[in-house]
């Protein structure tokens, strides 16, 4: 009886390791998409340094350099283009052989009080064959004023009672 069941729970574990769980991966074949690494995204603005990335990928590399527009979405935005931030350009290229490039925008960290809380949105310009439609072609960015910190006026860690 011992034997019968010591080959039975051997048995059981092998079908058990043999029927392990599986992945299955959703690949997009050539197909080529465009879009905005994030869909919304928080970036400091700082005194000094203001300027922060926005990346937009695709999913291919292509052998010609790819310009698409960049455009403010009005709609929902309470950040003022030229008051908050500025764009330092309209379009945005990923160049030959690369899968990503980067819009550049500037944060004016003067205009910006400690408690707002500003965003606005950017929408990529491009042909509706080229959005992947879970991630469509927008993306929220939200400001958030970073005051600066200097080292020297350091004095310690603080310690809440």
């Amino acid at each position: 009886m011992k034997n019968i069941l010591k080959y039975m729970t051997l048995a059981f574990v092998a079908a058990c390791s043999l029927t392990g769980c599986y992945e299955r991966y959703v690949t997009y074949s050539d197909d080529e998409y465009v879009m905005f690494a994030d869909t919304m995204a928080i970036y400091p603005v700082q005194k000094e340094d203001s300027t922060f990335i926005i990346p937009v990928v695709s999913t291919v590399k292509k052998d010609y350099d790819r310009t698409f527009g960049v455009e403010i979405v009005d709609k929902g935005n309470n950040a003022i283009e030229g008051l908050h931030y500025r764009l330092q350009s309209n379009t945005v290229t990923i160049k030959a052989g690369e899968t990503r490039a980067d819009v550049m925008v500037h944060g004016i960290y003067d205009n910006i009080e400690a408690a707002d809380q500003l965003t606005f949105q950017l929408r990529l310009v491009m042909n509706d064959d080229l959005v992947m439609p879970l991630y469509g072609k927008d993306t929220k960015a939200n400001l958030m004023k970073v005051c600066p910190f200097d080292i020297n006026a350091f004095t310690g860690y603080c310690v809440f009672t």
